[in-house]
């Protein structure tokens, strides 16, 4: 169900952009984890291992084999925050050299999910405490710095943010018990940082990923980035 429910996000398959190349990512099945998962028995045989409930527990939050890209994390909270599987689209039309048309995308009203609503609001309020509740892991970053101009913007216009700040590991590294790395590790070993949101939270218009590599945390390197893109969208500074 966890894989099923990730691939209606837009998860384990290209989006289509048709800008380059793409690739799928990876939604870890039983047939994955057998090329991978093995163990060896006394004669040196390997032993395949279909995916097992700690799989399934690493999947729930996007560890283990689980790998995507920034754009398929902005499409599915973007199909998260409206309710509806939204298909990707860069190109508005194509015209030829003697100016006639010969395609357009016209908008299309993109079908509703079949998910209980209650589920999905569920998610949405998390979302939202993440960013507005002082618990949350990205409420520092959106209302207790001065130097984040974007999210001081957001903040002036009342627009509340839901979003999710977000950890990759590079490697194991030794914590102290707030989760602070005890040592000063080398940029290459550092932890990369996630965050994807939408604004505002009550009729979104923007969804956006972040990632910054070997970043660290979510909240502190992540996420002032998205608030300034938001920031761009809902409250353009005056030029000038």
């Amino acid at each position: 169900p966890i894989l099923a429910m990730a691939e209606e996000l837009g998860f384990g398959e290209v989006a289509g952009l048709n800008i380059g190349p793409e690739v799928p990512g990876v939604l870890p099945d039983d047939a994955y984890c057998r090329e991978r998962k093995f163990w060896v028995d006394a004669r040196g045989r390997k032993r395949r291992l279909r995916c097992t409930l700690g799989d399934a527990v690493n999947a729930s939050i996007g560890q283990g084999y689980i790998t995507v890209t920034p754009y398929q994390l902005a499409l599915a909270y973007a199909r998260l925050a409206s309710g509806k599987r939204l298909e990707p689209r860069v190109v508005r039309r194509v015209v030829a050299e003697n100016s006639r048309e010969v395609e357009t995308y016209a908008d299309k009203k993109p079908p509703a999910w079949a998910i209980d609503p209650a589920h999905l609001e569920a998610v949405r309020e998390g979302l939202r405490q993440v960013v507005n509740d002082p618990r949350g892991t990205a409420y520092r970053a959106f209302y207790n710095t001065e130097s984040n101009h974007g999210a001081t913007r957001l903040r002036a216009a009342g627009i509340e943010v839901a979003g999710k700040t977000g950890t990759a590991q590079v490697r194991a590294l030794k914590r102290d018990k707030d989760g602070r790395p005890i040592a000063t590790v080398n940029y290459a070993n550092q932890d990369h940082a996630w965050f994807a949101g939408y604004a505002p939270a009550e009729d979104p218009v923007i969804a956006v990923a972040v990632l910054v590599e070997h970043g660290g945390s979510g909240g502190r390197a992540a996420a002032p980035i998205a608030f300034e893109v938001m920031a761009a969208v809902l409250v353009p500074e005056e030029e000038g």
